[in-house]
């Protein structure tokens, strides 16, 4: 079963470019990978992420591996938000709605 709580099967979602790269010319769905020290640490590849640009708009995408929350909450979340809005209006829009 795959559902986003503790003790569920462990999933990942992961970019295009690291689908390339992990998985050069093969088909991603249901796909295992390791991340961790351990070896026995496998995630199920649940679904592909477009490729973002966090760095500057004009560096190549990173490989980028998203975790769900709700597995493994970890205390601390980033939020990547595409706006066309003045960006400072939107980061006071975000922080006035996130909790304690």
């Amino acid at each position: 079963m795959i559902a986003d709580v503790k003790g569920a099967t462990q999933v990942i979602i992961i970019n295009e470019s690291a689908a390339r790269r992990l998985f050069p010319g093969k088909s991603r769905s249901a796909k295992q990978s390791g991340f961790g020290h351990d070896p026995s640490d496998q995630y199920q590849i649940a679904g592909l992420a477009p490729d973002t640009r966090d760095i500057s708009l004009q560096a190549q995408p990173r490989l980028q591996v998203y975790f769900p929350l709700l597995q493994d909450p970890s205390g601390s979340l980033n939020i990547l938000v595409r706006t066309v809005a003045e960006p400072s209006a939107s980061i006071v829009y975000l922080t006035a709605r996130s909790p304690p």
